[in-house]
C-alpha cells in the first residue's frame, strides 16, 4: 500500500502524480516507496518523489515483458551492471540489487555477493 500512497490523491483531493496514466511498481526502498518503477500503456519508466511531475514521459522499457526480459538476461548472462549502477547480488539468500560504489546496505554488506564481476570501462 505505501508504493501506491503516493499515487492517490491525498486529504485535499490533490493528485501529486497529476492524473499521470501509470501506477507505481516495483518499488527497491524498503524503508518506504520514494522512487521505482512505474507502468503503464506505454511501458516501464522510473520515478521518484521529486520527479512526479515528468512521470508518464520517460519510458525506459516499451513493456513488462522487456523489463522481465532485459532482468533475466541480467541475472543469466550479465554483465551484473546491465541494467544500471546497481548490480544484482545475494544476501542472506535473497537477490538484491546494490550499488557497487556507494552501497546502502548497512550489517549484510558483509555477507552480499554479486551475481557477477562487475565490469569497469577505462
Amino acid at each position: 500500500m505505501d508504493a501506491l500512497r503516493p499515487r492517490l490523491p491525498d486529504h485535499t483531493g490533490t493528485d501529486w502524480w497529476g492524473g499521470a496514466p501509470v501506477v507505481p511498481w516495483l518499488t527497491g526502498d524498503e524503508a518506504g516507496s520514494e522512487s521505482g518503477h512505474w507502468v503503464g500503456d506505454h511501458g516501464v519508466g522510473r520515478w521518484s518523489l521529486d520527479s512526479l511531475i515528468g512521470v508518464g514521459q520517460k519510458v525506459a522499457y516499451p513493456s513488462i515483458a522487456a523489463y522481465l526480459n532485459t532482468v533475466y538476461r541480467t541475472l543469466t548472462d550479465g554483465p551484473a551492471d546491465a541494467m544500471s549502477p546497481a548490480v544484482p547480488g545475494v544476501v542472506w539468500g535473497c537477490l538484491t540489487w546494490e550499488r557497487h560504489e556507494a552501497p546502502l546496505l548497512d550489517e549484510a554488506l558483509r555477507h552480499w555477493a554479486p551475481v557477477h564481476q562487475v565490469t569497469t570501462t577505462i
